[in-house]
């Protein structure tokens, strides 16, 4: 999976470049940071920790997969392109892509299995994914940037401070806890 996703990942950025378009978008992954996404096994029940909370693009980078590095390492990439060539770069740290259908119906499993907490919690649509991406190639932006998008309602019965008192106790908050909604922050996004 390294070697295909990391030249897969440049070969796409230098089509780019080649083209002469002059905004790159990389799909990178909310593993790229720490794979807060995975679900608990038997032998560690509890979710994985983020750096802090809510989640933005500003978390380091720090991959604990295979999968994680090779996003990591696309990140890196579009970076260079970007730097390089003067261009626009975007990486998009997605979340669980899904249909708002999907989202429902799992979301009971947020409160009978907390290693499925954030796979609810911290996802966003297809249509929505669609959406930014448009509105990312019609922004006026320079420079390289990241973002970690999610949805905006987690379609649960926990309110997030709920979710961070139950599941995320002892991670840090980058917001007081009255003013956090949702475990992701897309202020920085929408302006």
């Amino acid at each position: 999976i390294f070697n295909e996703n990391v030249a897969m990942t440049y070969n796409a950025m230098q089509a780019v470049v080649d083209t002469g378009a002059t905004h790159l978008i990389f799909a990178s992954s909310i593993h790229a940071m720490r794979n807060t996404v995975w679900p608990a096994v038997e032998d560690n029940p509890q979710p994985p920790k983020p750096a802090y909370l809510p989640l933005d693009g500003k978390i380091p980078a720090e991959p604990m997969s295979p999968y994680g590095l090779t996003k990591q390492v696309g990140e890196m990439i579009v970076e260079y392109f970007t730097r390089r060539f003067n261009l626009t770069g975007v990486s998009l740290r997605f979340p669980w892509i899904v249909s708002l259908d999907e989202v429902q119906r799992h979301r009971k499993l947020d409160l009978e299995k907390p290693g499925h907490t954030s796979y609810t919690l911290m996802y966003l649509t297809t249509a929505d994914a669609a959406a930014l991406i448009a509105d990312i190639l019609q922004a006026d932006l320079t420079g390289y940037r990241v973002y970690m998008p999610g949805g905006t309602n987690c379609h649960c019965e926990l309110t997030a401070r709920q979710i961070i008192e139950r599941f995320y106790p002892d991670v840090p908050l980058h917001k007081p806890i009255e003013e956090i909604t949702m475990l992701v922050d897309n202020s920085v996004i929408t302006r």
